[in-house]
Parts: C-alpha cells; sequence; structure tokens
C-alpha cells in the first residue's frame, strides 16, 4: 500500500533520485490527506444519518400522541388499530436501526406508489386534529430504485413539515407524477410563504428560519436531502404567497 511505498522511498538514499522521491513523497501524502478528508466525511455522514433516526422518533410519537389524545372510547383505538400498530412499529424499527448501528440500506426495486399510499393514511387522523385535510393525486405502481425505510423517511419529515407549518382549516396535497426523466413527488401546504433567503438555506444542515416559532433543530430538511441525495435524486423548494411546496425528482430507471 501507499505506507509501504513511503518506507521503500526512505530507504532509498543515492543523492541522483532524492528530488524525485520527495515529488513522488508528496504526491503520496497529498493522496493520504485526501484518503483521511474521505474517512472523516464518511463519519460525519455516519452521525448525521444516526442524528436522523433519533429526529425520525417524533414522527410516530406525534402521530401515536395525537390519537390518545383522541381515543375518549373503545370504538375510537378499534377504528383507528391500524395506523396505531403501524405507529409502534415505526418506533421500534427506528430505535432497532439505532441499536444495531444498520443506519444505511441498500438499494432495490420497490413500489413508491403503495409506500406513499401507506405514509398519507397513517397522518390522516393527526393532520385531523389540526382540522387539515390530505389530499392526493398517485400514479399507480411506480417502481423505483430506493428502499422502503428511506421513502418512508422523507416522506414524514415533509408531512411532519407540512402539519407543523400549515394554516388551520387548509388542504395538504401530496402528488406522485411524471417529470421529464423522473418520477416527481410534491407536497404543498398553505402557511406563512417561505422567503427567499430561507429557499437557499432550508437544506442546510442545523439551519433554523428567524421567521418560525416551531421547536426543532434544523436537521430534519436536511436528511431528507441527504436520503434524497443518496439515490441520485434532487429535492427543491418553492413559496408563492401562502403556498410552500417541496419537490422531490427520483430518477428513471430507463431514462
Amino acid at each position: 500500500g501507499d505506507l509501504n511505498n513511503i518506507q521503500t522511498l526512505i530507504d532509498q538514499n543515492p543523492h541522483k533520485d532524492l528530488l524525485f522521491n520527495f515529488v513522488e513523497l508528496k504526491t503520496l501524502y497529498s493522496e493520504f490527506e485526501n484518503r483521511i478528508s474521505t474517512i472523516d466525511l464518511l463519519n460525519e455522514r455516519r452521525d448525521d444519518i444516526l442524528n436522523g433516526l433519533i429526529h425520525d422518533l417524533k414522527t410516530p410519537i406525534t402521530i401515536l400522541v395525537n390519537h390518545l389524545e383522541d381515543a375518549t372510547d373503545t370504538a375510537y383505538v378499534l377504528e383507528n388499530k391500524e395506523a396505531i400498530n403501524q405507529s409502534l412499529d415505526d418506533l421500534n424499527s427506528i430505535v432497532s436501526d439505532i441499536i444495531s448501528d444498520k443506519f444505511m440500506m441498500s438499494k432495490k426495486d420497490i413500489n413508491l406508489s403503495k409506500i406513499l399510499y401507506r405514509e398519507i393514511n397513517k397522518y390522516n387522523s393527526a393532520f385531523k386534529s389540526k382540522d387539515l385535510t390530505i389530499k392526493s393525486k398517485i400514479l399507480e405502481d411506480i417502481t423505483v430504485s430506493w428502499n422502503k425505510r428511506d421513502v418512508a423517511r422523507v416522506l414524514r419529515n415533509l408531512l411532519t413539515n407540512a402539519y407543523h407549518y400549515s394554516d388551520n382549516g387548509t388542504t395538504v396535497y401530496i402528488n406522485l407524477i411524471h417529470g421529464k426523466n423522473s418520477y416527481d413527488i410534491t407536497v404543498t401546504n398553505t402557511g406563512n410563504p417561505i422567503n427567499k433567503e430561507d429557499l437557499t438555506k432550508i437544506f442546510d444542515k442545523n439551519y433554523r428560519s428567524n421567521t418560525t416559532n416551531t421547536e426543532g433543530n434544523g436537521l430534519g430538511l436536511y436528511i431528507t436531502k441527504l436520503l434524497v441525495e443518496e439515490v441520485d435524486g434532487k429535492i427543491k423548494a418553492n413559496s408563492i404567497n401562502k403556498e410552500n411546496t417541496f419537490t422531490i425528482s427520483i430518477p428513471k430507471e430507463d431514462a
């Protein structure tokens, strides 16, 4: 490896090779520094993913709390049994991933449409507690190369964002549509407009807008961006008047 090459160069003492050896040592040192930097970035990425999983714990807890606040009788619990059980499963899954160090998931072909439907259904009752309505237009049986857990995490972060920042009595629109060379997921809510400065920084790590009163650590959208970029996707935000739209573009495999 590189360290053996360095040792070999040190052992070569003839003066006529000295200049050459220093040049090659400089090249090897530069490569060594680059590799150390790569390791540092990987460690930082690992920490970010771990922090993201911890951040994700808030979402199923929010759903459970909303159900429990409305659970005035057994009939309500039975009616929402599936959503409650799914939230408990989500909690268990996230905690298991944290304990087992299983932060990164491999990609495989998944039915994106079915995962979106499932996540949307879990949020209906929580949104109703704020007099919010969810309307969706989802293309059927869309397959992408990703993994179920990260798709769910991305949508949960965007829905949690819409939940906290939507005006009461408004509608949140969730669509899965054809882009030019991608499948696009859009989440649109009505609330305080996102100013231009925030639009350029909203996906930065730990960024918090000065105009928001909602508690948080600025990790949700940053982690969402990381997860989308893991599959060569893109995410952007747009704000017109009081309509805020987040768009995720996932490349089509045949594009």
